[in-house]
């Protein structure tokens, strides 16, 4: 079984209450490289993006939303890295159930300069807070000066945060696909 089968495996398994395992998407780097987004369902495109190669799987949180080109994938902050001997299906299994249960903190931030609204989420990572930019949002339904707390959630749930904003599903799909089945072959799709 490749990284990526082990990523879907855990994921039908685990079934994290906030993610919609149809938002969940594959895309890639040539042949050698198999990227999984595992998307918080509210969140607009915060993923949990897990890089699949042949020995190695790097786990990820980023904002995407557009895959036309993986720099929002590659300013991601990383959470854990397997690699080689390290990178087995329980070690794999184990990193992923971690980062399900990491808290996401939501806010809405307003910028100075253009005055746009901002979904940013802040993911406690293990020597250091990730605050991640998501996307410009529309303007809150509360009023709460430049900055609005929008709570605490996780990919493993039950707890959601105060808004809704969906998943970029359609222009995430001109570039990627949806979740392939359990074939054992793909872009970086390689045995672990």
């Amino acid at each position: 079984m490749n990284s990526v089968d082990l990523v879907f495996k855990t994921l039908e398994a685990v079934k994290p209450a906030n993610v919609d395992l149809s938002e969940v998407t594959v895309t890639g780097e040539g042949s050698a490289v198999g990227i999984v987004l595992i998307p918080h369902h509210d969140l607009g495109g915060l993923s949990l993006v897990a890089w699949c190669e042949a020995a190695d799987v790097t786990l990820l949180w980023a904002g995407v939303t557009d895959l036309g080109r993986h720099d929002q994938i590659d300013l991601g902050q990383r959470a854990a890295r397997l690699s080689g001997a390290d990178c087995t299906e329980g070690a794999i299994r184990a990193a992923l159930d971690r980062e399900f249960g990491r808290p996401i903190r939501t806010r809405l931030k307003r910028t100075r300069l253009l005055r746009l609204w901002q979904l940013r989420c802040e993911v406690e990572l293990d020597d250091r807070r990730a605050d991640l930019f998501v996307s410009n949002v529309g303007r809150p339904p509360v009023e709460g000066g430049g900055l609005v707390d929008c709570g605490e959630t996780s990919l493993a749930g039950p707890a959601r945060p105060a808004g809704h904003w969906p998943v970029p599903i359609e222009r995430w799909r001109q570039f990627g696909q949806s979740p392939p089945p359990h074939s054992g072959g793909g872009p970086g799709w390689g045995p672990t």
